[in-house]
Formats: structure tokens, sequence, C-alpha cells
């Protein structure tokens, strides 16, 4: 379900020229897109003689190649569609970037150029969802539980929850989820849990809320989060972690993402079964969309990286 670009603005490169005694500009036949986030594109060029660019806004750049112009831009964060102009000069040969020639009689050729503004979600849904259609067949659960000796009394702890389709897999050396298939990351926070010798854990039954985490009371620099609920979702600037808190994505084979969305309201009920646990769903993304439905089985828990029965 790997969904088309959106918010990009494209115009057509149209092949032409610009003469004057043997003097030309040449170029591609192409599609210049533009998102709101930088994503180069290259125009190739044919030219009489040597040639030069002009751009009209700092926010464009303009790499001269041999034969080709390579156009790049600034991230686009001010909320709305921006344009601009390029012009390419050969002799008295103008190919012309959304910009009138100022050369009598030169013919002009026009390739429109603009930048989508930045969107206000991260979700790409469309339309509610339906989890009960992605195949969520196993998950892995971790969970640090506190030393009874730690001397900074933590009153939560939290169960890092990845509930997976067939065809994503778990790779402990690099720690990351790989193949192809669907997920749901979230963090579940719960009342203080403690080591203990039977290795028994379980997470409560219960409502779990979600919503941004508090800040301390008194310290706007720290923050604490309440039992029963869940981080919400967000997208982040970190290179390493750029999805944080509670997350459905697809996963795809080259390493990249396709469907997406960030969850920031709903609930999720757990209850713990004979055999496992039930998850219900009930969840709302940053487009307004409802994701809901019910997952239940192994939640594979890990302590420290040892494998606990659930």
């Amino acid at each position: 379900m790997k969904r088309p670009i959106l918010f990009a603005a494209a115009a057509a490169l149209l092949t032409g020229c610009t003469q004057h005694t043997e003097e030309y500009v040449k170029l591609s036949d192409a599609i210049c897109t533009f998102q709101c986030v930088d994503i180069p594109q290259t125009i190739l060029i044919n030219a009489s003689g040597p040639w030069s660019v002009e751009t009209g806004a700092s926010w464009v750049r303009a790499e001269e190649q041999t034969d080709a112009l390579v156009l790049s831009v600034d991230d686009n964060d001010s909320g709305t569609e921006r344009s601009t102009e390029v012009r390419i000069n050969s002799g008295r040969a103008t190919a012309i970037i959304v910009i009138s020639a100022d050369k009598e009689g030169v013919e002009e050729i026009r390739i429109p150029i603009s930048q989508a503004e930045a969107p206000d979600h991260h979700s790409t849904l469309t339309q509610d969802f339906d989890l009960n259609e992605l195949g969520l067949s196993w998950a892995r659960t971790t969970i640090s539980p506190a030393s009874p000796e730690d001397e900074m009394i933590i009153p939560s702890s939290t169960w890092e929850v990845a509930i997976s389709s067939e065809g994503v897999n778990y790779n402990p050396n690099t720690g990351k989820f790989e193949g192809t298939g669907h997920q749901l990351k979230f963090t579940l926070v719960t009342d203080r849990i403690e080591q203990n010798e039977e290795q028994h854990y379980v997470i409560p039954d219960g409502e779990y809320v979600v919503g941004p985490v508090k800040p301390f009371p008194g310290n706007g620099e720290l923050y604490y989060k309440d039992p029963f609920t869940i981080d919400l979702g967000q997208k982040t600037s970190s290179f390493f972690a750029p999805y944080k808190g509670f997350w459905y994505m697809e996963l795809l084979a080259d390493g990249s993402y396709g469907e997406m969305a960030p969850v920031i309201t709903g609930t999720v009920t757990v209850t713990k079964l004979t055999a496992g646990y039930r998850f219900e769903f009930d969840l709302t993304d940053d487009a307004s969309n409802r994701l809901s439905g019910t997952y239940e089985g192994a939640i594979g828990l890990y302590v420290y990286g040892v494998s606990i029965p659930d």
C-alpha cells in the first residue's frame, strides 16, 4: 500500500529552445516535483556554448554540471505554497523558468516550479482504518523492572510493545524490525514494577489512555508519566529515532515505510487471559481517522533481553 507522494506541486519541463544566430538553449523532457522537503531535481541542458544560471530566491539552489542543472530547495515550513524563477543563459539565448524574457525578440521557454506548504499532519491515511484487516499475529514486549534497592524511586514502569503481522521480523543484532508487513508500536505505562525472583511480570488489566506526557510539578524541564497512559505518536527531528510514541507503520522491503499514522488520542483496553492477552484498540490519528480493532495472543515478553513466559 505504498502511497503516491503527497503535498507536491508538479510541472512539466517543456522541450524547446530559444535561438539567436545559431545560439540556443535546449531543455530535457522531465517532470520537476518539489515537496515541502527537499528532493533535488535534475534538468538536462544542451546549449550552443557556455551557459550560466540565475535564481530568483534564496531558498532555491542551482548546481551547474557539465550538461545538467540540479535544482534543490530549502524545506518549506512557511505554511503556504511558494514559487520563484530560474533563468538559464547561453550567449543571447535564454531558457526561463517562471520568468519573462528581457531580451527583445527572444522566444522564452517557461517552466513553472513551485513548492507545497508543509502538511499539518503526518498520517498518510485518508479514512477510518480497521486494524483487524492487518493480520497482526505476534508481538514483542520489553520491560526493565526497577531494582528494589534503587535510590531513585520512580513511581511508574514502561512496557515497550510492538504488535506485528507475519512477514515482519525482529533483528537482535540491530535491535530493529525488518521485513514487510504491518505494525503497531506503543508504550504502556503502569505502576512501578520491581525485579522479583519468580520472574512474574504482568501488564495490569485496565483502560490505557493515549496522550502527552505531563510536566513535572514545579519543574517544566522534567516530565513524568501517569500509570494507565500511553505516549501519543510524534514525529521528531532525530535522524535515529524520528517516530516517537504510538505509531501504526507499514514496513516495506527496502526498509522504508508505506502507510503510517501517529496515534494522538484514544484508548487501549488490556485484559490478561489464561494464555496471553487481549488488546482492544479505539484510536484516532492526527488526521482524525479512527483506527480500531483487537489483538489477542502472546506479548513475547523480554526482561533485560531474556525471554519470559507471558
